[in-house]
C-alpha cells in the first residue's frame, strides 16, 4: 500500500479479489486490574504479528468490543496467494502453540472464511484507512464467535480448498448474517502434510499431451538405472501440469524397479532450514512408518539404521539430528564443528548414504517447486547433484518457469541448480487444441459441443490446470447440460446471457465465439483457485506496470497500444508503455497480436 502511494496511485487502491477473512478471539488480559495490561497486550500482539508475516498475512484490525478482544486479519490482500486458506490454516494451528511467556492468554477462538471482497481505501479525504470488506468478513466473525477455545472453524467453501492438507470434522452449523439459511461449519485439526505431492500413494489419471515430454524423462531413467546419474530439471508456468507428469514418471520408475523418494517446498517455509530435505531424509531413513513415535523412539530408529548400515557413521550420527530436527546430544567430534564445518559434514553424510541405498537399486530424488527451496535444503541438493555422475541417482527438480520469477532469490536459486551436471532439461509449453480438447472431455466423461470446446480452449489457451477448472467451475455453477446424443453443451441460460452480451454469433447454422470476446465474471465467473494463481503473479510486478495491466483489462482482452495510452490514468508516455508491454510480454501476461493491427496486444488468459 505505502509503494502504491508513493508512486501516486493512492487513487487506484481499490481491488475486488479472493481472499481469506481470519478473525481470531482472546481472552486473558484484565484491562481494569492489572496494571501491566498494556505490556502483555503489546508482547501478545508483537508474537501474533510475527506469526501472520511469517505467513504473509496482513493484520488489519484490533478491536476490544462487544465480542471481547479480537483480530482481524486478511490473507490475499493487498499481496495476494494462490493458497490463502492454506496459509490461514496454518497461522491459526501457529497462533494455537503459545510460548510459556504468553500462557496468560487464555486458548483462542478462530473463524477463517474465504470469498470475493472489496480490498481498498475507507473513510474520507482527510483519514483514510486500508480495510478488506465483503460477505466473508461478516463469515468469518460468526465463526469465531462459534468457535469453542482452543478450535479453529470454517465454511464449506473454504474447506474444499483445505481438505487434502488438514484433518477436517463436522462442527455444527452457523447463520450467516443477512441469510436464513444455515451452512455446515467444519473444525481445522492437524496438517496432513507439507505439500500437494500427487505421487506418493500414485495416480490412475491418464497423462494427455505430454507424451515427448515423459519420453524424455523415460530415456534419463534408463540412463540412470544402467548407472550413468544424472539432473532432470523441469519448468513450466503455473497450471502447465507439472505435478501429473511427475505424478506420472514416479509410477514408470516404481515399474522400472526404482526407489523414489520425494519432498514439496513451501512458499512459506523459506526460511525453515532443511524443511525440504527433511522430507527425503527422513523417508530414506525409514521414518516414514514412525509418524506417531515420540522423538526418542525415532532417535533410536536412525541409531539402529546407521549402526547397521555403516558402524563408521555413527560418531556423525548427531548432525542428522540438524537435518531431522530430532534432540541426538553431541559428541566429542560433532562437538567442535563450527557452523560450515558442521554443515559440511552433514552433507557428506546424507551422500554417503545415498550412494550406499544406490549401490543396491537406482534412487529417485523428486524435489517439487524448488523456486521456494530453503537454503539449507539447497545446498545439501547441491551436494547431491555433484555426487550424481558417481551413481545411479536421478534428481528430478521441478519449477515454475523463470519467465514467471522476479524474486532476485528465488531466481539465484535457480540460477545455481541449472550449473549442476550432467543435466536434462523439461519445459512444459502450452498443449495444443487437439491434447485440450481430449483433457476436457476426459474431465466430462464424453464429448462437447464445438461452441463449449471453443469457449474453454479460449480462456485456458493452452493450460491444462486452467481449462479442467473452467470445466469444473461450469459444471458446478450448473452452466453446463448433456444432450441425448452424449454430448455437453451450455445451458440454454448461458447461451442467452452470451447472446446479450454479444459474446456469440450464428454462423453457418453454428454457434461460435465472436472474435476478440472478453467474458465478465456475470458469465464466465474466474475460479477462486485460477483467480489466486493469477493474482499472485500480477502482485509480484511493480506497481506501475500493475496499474497498465489492470487499464488494458478494461479495455478488453484486446487491446492497442494507442487506446492504452489515451485512457492511461497516470497519462504515460507511448515510449514508456512500449517498454512496460515488453515486460508484460516477457513475463508472460500479455502478448503481440499477429492478427490485429500495428501495435495491438492480447492477454494470454
Amino acid at each position: 500500500v505505502y509503494t502504491r502511494l508513493q508512486h501516486g496511485l493512492g487513487n487506484f487502491l481499490a481491488e475486488l479479489q479472493p481472499t481469506v477473512a481470519f478473525f481470531l478471539r482472546f481472552a486473558g488480559i484484565d484491562y481494569d486490574a492489572d496494571a501491566a495490561a498494556g505490556q502483555k497486550l503489546d508482547s501478545y500482539i508483537r508474537w501474533v504479528q510475527t506469526i501472520v508475516d511469517r505467513y504473509e498475512g496482513t493484520l488489519i484490525d484490533l478491536n476490544i468490543g462487544d465480542k471481547g478482544s479480537y483480530l482481524y486479519i486478511n490473507f490475499g490482500a493487498p499481496v495476494a496467494h494462490e493458497n490463502n486458506a492454506d496459509r490461514a490454516a496454518a497461522t491459526a494451528l501457529a497462533l494455537m502453540a503459545q510460548p510459556e511467556h504468553l500462557r496468560y492468554i487464555a486458548p483462542v477462538q478462530i473463524g477463517i472464511s474465504q470469498g470475493r471482497m472489496r480490498a481498498g481505501a475507507y473513510g474520507s479525504r482527510d483519514r483514510r484507512t486500508y480495510g478488506v470488506q465483503g460477505p466473508a468478513v461478516n463469515l468469518a466473525a460468526r465463526l469465531m464467535m462459534q468457535a469453542k477455545p482452543g478450535q479453529v472453524l470454517t465454511d464449506p467453501h473454504s474447506a474444499t480448498l483445505l481438505e487434502d492438507i488438514f484433518v477436517l470434522s463436522p462442527a455444527g452449523h452457523v447463520v450467516p448474517k443477512g441469510q436464513s439459511q444455515s451452512v455446515p461449519v467444519l473444525a481445522v485439526g492437524r496438517r496432513l502434510r507439507h505439500s500437494p505431492i500427487q505421487h506418493e500413494h500414485g495416480t490412475n489419471a491418464p497423462v494427455v499431451g505430454r507424451d515427448d515430454e515423459l519420453a524424455v524423462l523415460t530415456a534419463a531413467l534408463a540412463r540412470t538405472c544402467s548407472g550413468q546419474g544424472q539432473v532432470v530439471r523441469m519448468e513450466a508456468e503455473t497450471g502447465m501440469g507439472r505435478s501429473s507428469l511427475v505424478a506420472a514418471f514416479v509410477q514408470s520408475a516404481k515399474r522400472a524397479g526404482a526407489i523414489v523418494a520425494a519432498a514439496g517446498c513451501e512458499s512459506t517455509e523459506g526460511d525453515t532450514a532443511y524443511f525440504a530435505a527433511r522430507q527425503i531424509a527422513g523417508w530414506l531413513l525409514g521414518l516414514g512408518l514412525l509418524r506417531n513415535a515420540t522423538p526418542a523412539q525415532k532417535v533410536d530408529h536412525i541409531r539402529h539404521f546407521v549402526q547397521s548400515t555403516e558402524p563408521d557413521w555413527l560418531p556423525r550420527l548427531p548432525l542428522l539430528g540438524d537435518l531431522l530436527g530430532l534432540p541426538i546430544p553431541d559428541n566429542d567430534l560433532t562437538a567442535g564443528l563450527d557452523a560450515r564445518l558442521r554443515r559440511e559434514a552433514l552433507y557428506s553424510l546424507t551422500v554417503a548414504i545415498v550412494q550406499t541405498i544406490t549401490k543396491q537399486t537406482p534412487l529417485v530424488l523428486v524435489v517439487e517447486d524448488i523456486h521456494w527451496i530453503d537454503e539449507a535444503s539447497l545446498g545439501l541438493l547441491m551436494a547431491l547433484g555433484r555426487s550424481v555422475t558417481a551413481t545411479p541417482l536421478l534428481l528430478l527438480l521441478t519449477h515454475r518457469s523463470q519467465a514467471q520469477e522476479q524474486d532476485l532469490r528465488r531466481l539465484n536459486t535457480l540460477e545455481q541448480v541449472q550449473q549442476l551436471t550432467p543435466q536434462t532439461t523439461v519445459t512444459l509449453r502450452p498443449m495444443a487444441q487437439a491434447a485440450i480438447r481430449r483433457l476436457i472431455e476426459n474431465r466430462l466423461g464424453g464429448p462437447t459441443t464445438s461452441l463449449l470446446l471453443e469457449l474453454i480452449q479460449s480462456q485456458a489457451q493452452g493450460n491444462p490446470f486452467f481449462a479442467e477448472e473452467l470445466v469444473d467451475a461450469l459444471r458446478e455453477r450448473a452452466q453446463l447440460a448433456l444432450e441425448a446424443n452424449g454430448h455437453w453443451h451450455l445451458q440454454p441460460a448461458t447461451l442467452a446471457a452470451l447472446r446479450q452480451d454479444g459474446l456469440i454469433q450464428e454462423r453457418d447454422g453454428v454457434l461460435r465465439l465472436t472474435p476478440g470476446s472478453t467474458f465478465n465474471d456475470s458469465v464466465l465467473g474466474l475460479p477462486a483457485s485460477l483467480h489466486g494463481a493469477v493474482l499472485e503473479r500480477l502482485d509480484a510486478l511493480p506497481e506501475p506496470l500493475k496499474l497498465t495491466l489492470k487499464t488494458a483489462s478494461v479495455i478488453g482482452r484486446r487491446f492497442s497500444l494507442q487506446l492504452l495510452a489515451g485512457v492511461h490514468p497516470t497519462h504515460v508516455t507511448m515510449d514508456a508503455l512500449e517498454a512496460e508491454l515488453a515486460v508484460l510480454t516477457e513475463h508472460h501476461f500479455t502478448r503481440v497480436d499477429v492478427e490485429g493491427t500495428s501495435g495491438s496486444f492480447l492477454f494470454r488468459h
